[in-house]
């Protein structure tokens, strides 16, 4: 059984995975859910879930929509610190 703190831990080091990904490959762009994008460019969902477009220049739409909502806009700092840990996926 997965525990709320396992569930914490992978979170968090999802996030520092996507923040490493982000600072060392330049040219990320965010894109919403239906593209465009071009068939195997890397792009953000939502300013949250990384993913491959497909060949009709769509997110791969498993990843998209797997770890976090999709965000219209990048949320600000203090909507980050006063988020809640307790439901980490949707």
């Amino acid at each position: 059984m997965v525990t709320a703190k396992t569930l914490i831990v992978l979170a968090v080091v999802y996030c520092l995975l996507i923040a490493r990904v982000s600072n060392t490959v330049r040219g990320l762009r965010n894109v919403s859910p239906e593209g465009p994008c071009n068939k195997g460019e890397l792009v953000f969902v939502g300013f949250c879930n990384l993913c491959l477009c497909n060949k009709e220049g769509k997110p791969n739409q498993l990843c998209a929509t797997s770890w976090c909502p999709v965000k219209k806009r990048l949320p600000t700092r203090s909507e980050l610190l006063n988020s809640s840990t307790s439901l980490p996926f949707s």
